[in-house]
């Protein structure tokens, strides 16, 4: 599993994500969004704070992804079973 570095996460800023903090049962998290057709939002990746775990959700999410890992900012964490 890919995580983001824990002295890494405040970085994430400077790769365009935001940072929203936790309301309504959603977790806080950093997130890359961009405006699609329609003015409807579209969620590219997402980082969340309390395990760091990454999730891209397409091309575009993909690419960023890239780029966190060619800058250090991701780490392999293998999970026990």
């Amino acid at each position: 599993m890919l995580k983001i570095k824990a002295d890494k996460m405040k970085d994430l800023e400077k790769f365009k994500l935001e940072y929203h903090r936790e309301q309504r049962n959603i977790y806080e998290h950093y997130s890359y969004v961009t405006k699609g057709d329609f003015c409807n939002d579209e969620l590219h990746l997402c980082v969340w704070c309390h395990n760091r775990e990454i999730k891209a959700f397409d091309r575009e999410g993909h690419d960023l992804l890239f780029d966190l890992i060619t800058s250090g900012m991701v780490e392999k964490v293998v999970e026990d079973e």
